[in-house]
C-alpha cells in the first residue's frame, strides 16, 4: 500500500479490519486550521475503509503543541460529518498526559453520543480494546 500523508496525518498500515493512523509533528496553531486538516483527511479515508469493510481505527496522536478544548469539542461532537459511522470503533493513543486530558473531553462527548471510542496512554491497551468482540 502506498503511504498517504496529508499534513501531519499518515496512514501507517491497513489490515483486513484495522487501520492505523499517525498524527505527528507540530499541531496547527489555529482551531480552523486543525478542523480543515481533519476535513481534508477523514471523509475520503473513512469512505474507503467502509468500502473495504474496515471497522477499527487506531490513531497514534503524537502531535506537539497546545491543544484547544474548543477544537476537541467541535471535532468529536461531529464525527459523522468527517465520515465516521457508528459501526466503526475508534481508539486513540496519546502518551502526553496534558494532551490526553484535553482530548478526553472530546472522547467523553462522543461516547455520550453513542460512538464506540476510547482514549489510551499505551498502544497495547488500545489494541486490546479494539480487538474485543462487537457489542
Amino acid at each position: 500500500m502506498q503511504e498517504l500523508t496529508i499534513g501531519a496525518i499518515t496512514i501507517a498500515s491497513e489490515t483486513a479490519d484495522t487501520v492505523t493512523v499517525n498524527f505527528s509533528g507540530e499541531r496547527r496553531t489555529h482551531d480552523l486550521e486543525k478542523i480543515e486538516e481533519q476535513w481534508e483527511f477523514w471523509p475520503a479515508a473513512t469512505q474507503r475503509w467502509r468500502a473495504l469493510g474496515i471497522r477499527r481505527v487506531l490513531v497514534r496522536n503524537e502531535l506537539a503543541g497546545a491543544i484547544s478544548s474548543d477544537y476537541v469539542r467541535a471535532f468529536h461532537s461531529n464525527l459523522d460529518r468527517y465520515g465516521f459511522d457508528r459501526t466503526m470503533r475508534y481508539a486513540m493513543v496519546v502518551r502526553d498526559a496534558r494532551s490526553r486530558s484535553v482530548l478526553s473531553l472530546g472522547i467523553a462527548l462522543a461516547k455520550e453520543a453513542g460512538w464506540d471510542i476510547e482514549i489510551f496512554a499505551e498502544e497495547a491497551s488500545a489494541e486490546a480494546w479494539l480487538a474485543r468482540p462487537p457489542a
